[in-house]
C-alpha cells in the first residue's frame, strides 16, 4: 500500500473514533485489531509536561531507529538538533491544538523516497492531550539509520 494511503487510513481510523467532535482517548483506539497492517509503523507517546516518552513503537520504527524506543524520551542520540527541535515543536503543536498534523521529512538529496509522519492527539478525561499517536511511513525502501534532515508541515487532504 502506498505511503499516502497508509497515513490516510490511519487518519480516517482516528477520525472514526472521535466522540462528539472531540479526539479519541487512548482507551478509544486499539490499532492492533483495528488497523493491523499499520501497527509496525505506529508509535504511542506519553505527554509528560513539556516532554514526550515513547510508550510503544512498532517494529518498523524500531528497526529504523536501530534501538528499542519504549521508555525513552524523544531525541535519540545521533539525531540532528534541528530534527529534535522540529519533532518537539510538532508534538507541542499537536498537544496544544488537539488537531491532526502531517509532516514530510527532509532526507539527504540522493534519496528519492518520501517519509510522511502523521501526528494525532489522544485526549484524557480532563480534556487535555495525554498521549500522541504517530504513524511514520516511507513510500519506498530507505536504509535503516538514514538521517532525517528536518520536517516540513504538510496539508491533510483526503
Amino acid at each position: 500500500m502506498p505511503e499516502e494511503e497508509r497515513w490516510k487510513e490511519l487518519y480516517r481510523y482516528w477520525l472514526s473514533k472521535h466522540v462528539n467532535g472531540r479526539p479519541p482517548s487512548r482507551r478509544d483506539v486499539d490499532p492492533l485489531p483495528d488497523v493491523p497492517r499499520l501497527v509496525a509503523n505506529l508509535m504511542l507517546l506519553a505527554v509528560e509536561g513539556t516532554s514526550y516518552r515513547y510508550r510503544v513503537a512498532g517494529t518498523e520504527i524500531e528497526a529504523r531507529a536501530k534501538m528499542t524506543l519504549a521508555g525513552r524520551l524523544i531525541g535519540m542520540p545521533g539525531t540532528l538538533p534541528q530534527v529534535v527541535a522540529d519533532w518537539h515543536r510538532a508534538l507541542d503543536i499537536t498537544r496544544d491544538d488537539q488537531k491532526a498534523h502531517l509532516y514530510y521529512s527532509r532526507l539527504p538529496e540522493h534519496i528519492t523516497a518520501k517519509f510522511i509522519t502523521l501526528v494525532l492527539p489522544l485526549i484524557g478525561e480532563s480534556g487535555s492531550t495525554e498521549m500522541i499517536l504517530v504513524g511514520s511511513f516511507y513510500d519506498q525502501y530507505v536504509e535503516p539509520g538514514t538521517r532525517v534532515l528536518g520536517m516540513v508541515s504538510g496539508e491533510i487532504k483526503l
